[in-house]
This record gives C-alpha cells, structure tokens and sequence, in this order.
C-alpha cells in the first residue's frame, strides 16, 4: 500500500491509512433445474464491490476523528483508497472498538459501492397465446420458479392477457 496517499472518502481524509483493507466482489449467477436432471446456470452480472477493513486513530484528537468519519454513514460520494481506482460509494457500516491505551480508537468500516447504472430484473412481455408453461419450456426455467416469481398469474396453464410482464428471475 502506498503510504504516500491516504485514503479518502467525501471530504473525509484518514489521519493514517487502515491496517486492513478488503476488496470484494461477487458474481451474481441463477442456476435453475430443467427437464430430465439438467441444470442451467446464468449470469445475472457483478454485486457491487465491498470494500471493508480496520484501523486505528491516535492522538488526542482521535474522538473527534471518528465522529466526523461517522457524519458521513449512509452518504454517497467518492472513496479513495490506495493503489486503487476511485469508486462512488457509501458508507455502510462502522464500528468503534474501544482500546485501552489512551488517545487510540480502533475502529471497523463497511463501504459499498454505489452502481451507476441500476441493474434490470429479467422481464418478458407475454403474447397473449401462451402460458408460464410455455415460457418455462422457452427460456429453460424452473415452473415452480415462475409461478412464485409471478404471483399476478393465477394459473401456470392457461394463456396470459398480451403485454403482461412475466418475471424470469
């Protein structure tokens, strides 16, 4: 980590970088049982990246350190981090952890980053002429999936009006 750059969040600048930062991001997949045993896993795209650590403020102004980074809970705005791009995020959660040295907080965060372009739900707009069975055999899915997607259906066999939105996942 580059000491030279502290990590940064609005307008917020860390006294010390945190000892322990974690970068995380993970894939979001459905996976859906077909006919005769098969299996269908898709990709649904990436959760946004997490980013959380630990880290300590000293000196005796360190109360006043981690009010100030707590004024900022459920902001948005840009972090920065070390050897890192810049993402839009916000501040998730944070914990204080008391130490028994003088003038040493410990504390824990949580960032979450904030997607700029919203991710969609699969949705399809029905025909008129068929039923969830049809859209089931189609796109490969699970019935009892639709039909719970799709409460506004009442029933799996019989056709659906024209242009009702149908729930893939």
């Amino acid at each position: 980590m580059n000491v030279d750059i502290k990590m940064k969040f609005r307008d917020f600048v860390f006294p010390i970088n945190p000892n322990i930062i974690r970068i995380s991001r993970e894939k979001r997949t459905h996976q859906t049982n077909t006919a005769y045993g098969g299996v269908t896993l898709r990709d649904i795209g990436a959760n946004p990246l997490v980013i959380s650590g630990e880290g300590e403020f000293f000196g005796e102004h360190c109360t006043e350190s981690f009010a100030e980074l707590q004024q900022t809970m459920g902001s948005t705005g840009i972090l920065t981090i070390p050897s890192q791009e810049p993402v839009n995020a916000c501040l998730q959660s944070l914990e204080l952890v008391f130490s028994d040295i003088e003038n040493v907080i410990q504390y824990r965060f949580r960032f979450i980053e904030i997607l700029s372009e919203p991710t969609e739900i699969p949705v399809v707009y029905t025909d008129g002429n068929s039923c969830l069975w049809d859209y089931a055999i189609r796109y490969h899915l699970c019935i009892d999936t639709l039909v719970r997607l799709n409460p506004h259906v009442p029933r799996p066999d019989r056709p659906i009006a024209p242009n009702e939105r149908i729930f893939l996942c």
